[in-house]
């Protein structure tokens, strides 16, 4: 469910564009972040957290598409990798994932 959500958001940023996300694709972000947080699946919610922060600097033109493209390819990379890192996240204690 999770991964279908992430899905479909990343696909309304990339066919929205940079330029034009709206709020209510800002709001869909902040609030699968919270959900991911309560699942305990950190690293997602850490890269939902990194684009907001990455989409404000853009906004505001401190950074430039490029970067936040980078951000938005991270994201990507997670939400197709979902399945394994949920093993991680799930099934192992933090000891062992220094060693992953």
């Amino acid at each position: 469910m999770v991964n279908q959500e992430l899905e479909q958001l990343l696909s309304d940023i990339c066919f929205s564009g940079f330029r034009n996300l709206s709020a209510a694709i800002l709001q869909k972000i902040k609030r699968l972040q919270l959900q991911l947080e309560r699942l305990g699946m950190v690293q997602g919610a850490e890269q939902l957290k990194q684009l907001i922060e990455q989409i404000g600097c853009y906004r505001r033109t401190e950074i430039s598409a490029v970067e936040l493209a980078d951000c938005f390819c991270l994201l990507e990379f997670y939400q197709k990798n979902m399945d394994g890192f949920l093993k991680i996240d799930c099934f192992t204690s933090p000891v062992e994932k220094k060693f992953l």
